[in-house]
């Protein structure tokens, strides 16, 4: 019985075969512990592999997801657990509001009978681990670790809600004791001795980066994430419009100075010079076809003065925009113009 299932829905059910054994072609993620419980479900839809395995009541948990098609999958957590959760491959978001990308953790509060679901795209590859540590074992470093009472009063008092701890990088020290712990060679108790090791060296490296001092701009850029990407994708789509920062800061709630901060870490920019980049980018892409004049481009990417824009492309890009257009259209074979 997996500690957290996934389910598809009934449709999908009808046109699944569930296995015990991985195919050859999936041993490279073959679980090397004993007594580890598989299920393999396969059909038109793709592929999704549960593999979990109790280490010294220690439950380590993998899924790996192939869809060929977009397929909305359910997981549940059928009784009320704390579950580290990290994303190895791929980026995944669930109707709970995690949002975890590659290469993220965090620890999580699940309800007993929670269900939450997440949708993965087709032609992606999707792979993740939970570690759901024992109780006992976390409640010896609450006073070390603040965050964790709370956590671990939340499995006493059960309420309803999911919560979450803050989202932090996969180490490479994380990543290395996972290394080791799978491609140990110990066996019988030696091994079990030795994956009890790793398993609680992941737990503590997460815990110590939840006790590094972290910044109160650190924290709203947390904070304000979804409403930072839903900008960049804005700026992405349409960089001819004005984004004027105050305008921006109020109606996300925050001032200019935490704007910019965010964006900045976000970006590794400022929201400036980022929206500059997009409008070159664009500006080059229209350079490259023949029927458009350079005041005109200058025009569409949000530039009334063309001389301005003109001396910004050299600048930024070594050569003048018509420059730029005839070295483009000599490449593509296109001589009379």
């Amino acid at each position: 019985m997996f500690t957290i299932t996934y389910q598809l829905s009934p449709l999908l059910q009808q046109q699944t075969a569930i296995s015990a054994h991985l195919p050859a072609q999936y041993k490279h993620i073959k679980l090397p512990f004993a007594n580890t419980s598989v299920t393999y479900s396969s059909g038109p839809w793709g592929v999704m592999i549960n593999q979990q395995v109790d280490i010294s009541g220690h439950i380590y948990e993998e899924q790996y997801f192939e869809p060929q098609s977009d397929v909305e999958v359910l997981f549940v957590a059928p009784k009320a657990l704390l579950a580290l959760q990290c994303v190895l491959l791929g980026d995944i978001r669930t109707s709970c509001g995690i949002h975890l990308k590659e290469g993220k953790l965090c620890l999580h509060y699940m309800p007993g009978g929670s269900k939450y679901s997440m949708t993965l795209l087709a032609g992606k590859k999707y792979h993740c681990f939970y570690i759901i540590p024992k109780l006992h074992f976390l409640e010896e470093f609450t006073g070390d670790y603040a965050p964790l009472h709370v956590f671990i009063e939340a499995t006493n008092l059960q309420p309803p809600l999911h919560q979450m701890l803050p989202v932090r990088r996969f180490s490479m020290a994380e990543h290395s004791e996972l290394n080791k712990m799978k491609n140990s060679l110990l066996r019988g108790k030696a091994g079990i001795i030795y994956y009890a090791n790793r398993i609680t060296d992941i737990i503590l490296l997460y815990l110590e980066q939840l006790d590094m001092p972290v910044s109160r701009e650190i924290f709203l850029v947390d904070l304000y994430e979804k409403e930072i990407e839903a900008l960049i994708i804005r700026i992405d789509a349409s960089p001819e419009e004005v984004f004027p920062i105050n305008e921006l800061a109020f109606k996300i709630g925050i001032s200019e100075h935490i704007l910019e901060t965010a964006f900045k870490l976000k970006c590794g920019m400022t929201l400036l010079l980022y929206v500059q980049q997009q409008r070159l980018k664009m500006a080059k892409h229209l350079l490259s076809l023949p029927d458009y004049s350079v005041a005109y481009i200058a025009l569409s990417v949000g530039y009334a003065d063309q001389s301005y824009f003109s001396k910004l492309f050299k600048r930024e890009i070594g050569s003048t925009p018509s420059d730029y257009r005839k070295s483009i259209l000599v490449q593509k074979g296109i001589r009379n113009i």
